[in-house]
C-alpha cells in the first residue's frame, strides 16, 4: 500500500487516508465538496484525476483505479462521475469490499440514500465478516438515519470487538465513541408537548318560543232571507226510493 496515513475524520465516521500524496477516505469519500478546496488543493486533486484518466485509458479493466478516481471526483464535487466510477469498479470486481464500503458512504452522505448505503454495507459484511469499517458504518447508519438504534448498537459493539482483535486502536476508540452516542440518543426521552387548553364556549341558552296565535275564521252572519232560501233548497231535494232488485 502506498504511503498510508490514518487520521480521525471530523465527521466521526471515517478515517482519512493519504494515497500518493492526495488525501482521500479510507472508509468514506472525501468530505470536501466543490468549493471547499483551496485553489492549490483543487489543482492537486485534478492532477491526480488526470493521472488516473491516463491509467484507465491504458488499462480500462483495473477496478482500483475507478475506486480511487471516484473518491477524487467526489472531492471535486462531481457526484455523477463519482457514482459512475464506484459502479464501474464493482462491475469489474463484484467482490470488491472497499468499493462497496465507499459507495455506501457516498450514498449515505452525498445522495441521502440510506437504503442503498445499507445494502452496500451488508454486501461488504457478507464478503468479509471481519471488516471493521463495514460494521462501524452500518451501525452509525442504523442509529442516525434508520431509527434502529438497538441493532445499530450491536453493529458498533461488533466493530469494537473486531478492532480490538485486529489491534486497530483508532477504529476501536471510534466504535466506542459512536456506541456511546447511539446509546445516549436511544435513551433520550421524548419531550412531551402539552396540548394547549381548548377554550370551552358555554352554550347559549335558547329563549323559549312563544306560541304563535292561531288564526280563527271570522263568523259569517247570514241574513234571514238567505237562511230561508237554503232551507227551501234542502227540503226540495227528493229522497231517492230504493227498490229491491232480485237477480234471476
Amino acid at each position: 500500500m502506498k504511503n498510508i496515513r490514518i487520521q480521525t475524520c471530523s465527521m466521526g465516521i471515517a478515517a482519512i487516508i493519504s494515497i500518493g500524496g492526495v488525501a482521500g477516505f479510507a472508509t468514506a469519500p472525501a468530505v470536501a465538496a466543490d468549493g471547499d478546496l483551496s485553489w492549490r488543493d483543487r489543482n492537486q486533486v485534478q492532477a491526480e484525476v488526470s493521472r488516473l484518466d491516463r491509467e484507465i485509458t491504458t488499462n480500462p479493466n483495473e477496478p482500483d483505479n475507478y475506486n480511487e478516481r471516484a473518491m477524487l471526483k467526489d472531492r471535486l464535487g462531481d457526484r455523477q462521475g463519482a457514482l459512475a466510477d464506484y459502479n464501474r469498479a464493482i462491475d469489474l470486481e463484484p467482490n470488491f469490499t472497499t468499493a462497496y464500503l465507499h459507495r455506501g458512504l457516498f450514498r449515505a452522505n452525498r445522495l441521502n440514500f440510506p437504503l442503498g448505503a445499507f445494502l452496500d454495507y451488508n454486501r461488504a459484511v457478507e464478503l468479509d465478516p471481519t471488516y471493521v469499517k463495514a460494521y462501524l458504518n452500518r451501525g452509525i447508519l442504523r442509529c442516525s438515519k434508520m431509527n434502529d438504534a438497538d441493532i445499530g448498537m450491536g453493529d458498533l459493539r461488533q466493530a469494537a470487538r473486531l478492532a480490538r482483535q485486529q489491534h486497530k486502536t483508532d477504529l476501536y476508540q471510534l466504535a466506542n465513541r459512536e456506541l456511546s452516542r447511539c446509546e445516549a440518543t436511544r435513551n433520550t426521552p421524548l419531550i412531551a408537548v402539552k396540548p394547549a387548553a381548548s377554550k370551552i364556549v358555554p352554550p347559549v341558552a335558547r329563549q323559549p318560543e312563544r306560541p304563535k296565535p292561531v288564526a280563527t275564521a271570522e263568523p259569517v252572519e247570514l241574513n234571514q232571507p238567505a237562511l230561508r232560501l237554503a232551507s227551501n233548497k234542502r227540503s226540495s231535494i227528493a229522497t231517492p226510493v230504493v227498490t229491491e232488485t232480485k237477480v234471476l
